[in-house]
């Protein structure tokens, strides 16, 4: 057992004094006082100063920080190559595109009622006005499937499949009774 001061300690560490004081109050070591000054055991000292040491520049490891820079400069040219071969949109853009979209069918539904008024005047059963409307209605998602490039097909056809919920509240609208011509 080596008994040395916070003087001994920086010459052998290469070490400030305030630091060794920080790394040794980190791992729960008092200097002791002997005599006239405050002494530590080296056992205890040097493996605390150094262990913290590592534990504090681990974190900023160089070899660790060059891999993870190369990681991510990997996926930025990843993602480079995939908007100059059309296969990744910009955000914004895609998101103008689907305003556009919303709009231009918004603007269909809501003139709807105005088209369709005068045609279904003339019908007359419900047979016919229920297809002549639901033809209309088609129409408007039909420009938005062609324009969102078939997700909404996609959608509808996820929707209606057997056993989804949407299928059977469809299933049971079939069944309920028609409204008398007249």
């Amino acid at each position: 057992m080596t008994i040395v001061n916070i003087t001994t300690l920086m010459e052998l560490t290469g070490s400030d004094d305030r630091t060794i004081r920080r790394r040794l109050g980190e791992a729960g070591i008092e200097f002791v006082l002997q005599g006239k000054s405050k002494v530590v055991d080296t056992k205890l000292a040097l493996p605390a100063i150094y262990q913290v040491a590592t534990a504090r520049t681990a974190k900023y490891n160089l070899t660790h920080e060059r891999g993870r820079l190369d990681y991510h400069r990997a996926n930025r040219e990843e993602l480079r190559e995939k908007t100059e071969k059309g296969q990744l949109l910009d955000a914004g853009d895609v998101e103008a595109e689907w305003a556009s979209i919303v709009l231009s069918v918004r603007a269909q539904l809501l003139a709807y009622h105005l088209r369709m008024a005068p045609v279904v005047l003339t019908m007359k059963t419900l047979k016919e006005i229920e297809s002549t409307l639901k033809a209309g209605i088609d129409d408007a998602l039909s420009e938005l499937d062609r324009r969102g490039n078939g997700m909404v097909a996609k959608i509808m056809e996820e929707q209606t499949r057997p056993g989804s919920d949407d299928s059977q509240k469809a299933d049971a609208a079939d069944d309920e009774p028609e409204a008398a011509d007249g």
